[in-house]
């Protein structure tokens, strides 16, 4: 059994982009046809193979899972689900408090909105008027200023809202 002789390193044949994306990812694009051994790697440039991330060292902090500003801006959502819309003072307070830019806690407010169904709600049932909504939505939490009279989809969005906001963190902070 006599192994045939090796070609030089410039006729080794390499798999083309496209059958490399189709193969599993964790094994090598750099596969020689006719070669037992690996190409040299110092030869090819980083960016023609995919090596995984080495794992983070005990020198490297971990990122947090949630930034700082998050807990501040749940709880005050959660009080003040009748109007998610805190104002300046507050967003400046939540801001200050946790070391955050303003336009990070700004962002948090409008995608925790989107997130519960208010936007939603406020669109469907509301003819997308925010101060109508608030006042519905004040009646209908709060129970103060009389009946509210809205039709049973409107109400099953309120309960909605106010699920989805209760379940939105409760995962990270323990149930509410």
């Amino acid at each position: 059994m006599s192994s045939a002789p090796r070609p030089p390193h410039s006729q080794l044949h390499y798999r083309s982009k496209s059958t490399i994306q189709s193969k599993a990812p964790w094994k090598s694009k750099l596969s020689p046809r006719n070669s037992r051994d690996p190409p040299r790697l110092d030869r090819i440039h980083p960016r023609q193979y995919h090596l995984p991330l080495p794992p983070p060292t005990a020198t490297q902090a971990p990122r947090p899972s949630i930034p700082p500003y998050t807990k501040p801006s749940y709880d005050w959502l959660l009080s003040n689900l009748h109007n998610p819309y805190p104002s300046r003072d507050t967003r400046d307070a939540i801001s200050r408090t946790s070391a955050a830019a303003r336009k990070d806690v700004d962002s948090w407010f409008t995608d925790a909105r989107r997130r519960i169904g208010w936007n939603d709600a406020r669109r469907s049932y509301f003819s997308n008027k925010r101060a109508e909504m608030v006042r519905a939505a004040s009646r209908f939490y709060d129970g103060g200023g009389g009946k509210v009279y809205l039709s049973q989809d409107a109400e099953y969005a309120l309960v909605s809202i106010a699920k989805r906001a209760q379940g939105l963190y409760c995962d990270k902070f323990g149930e509410t």
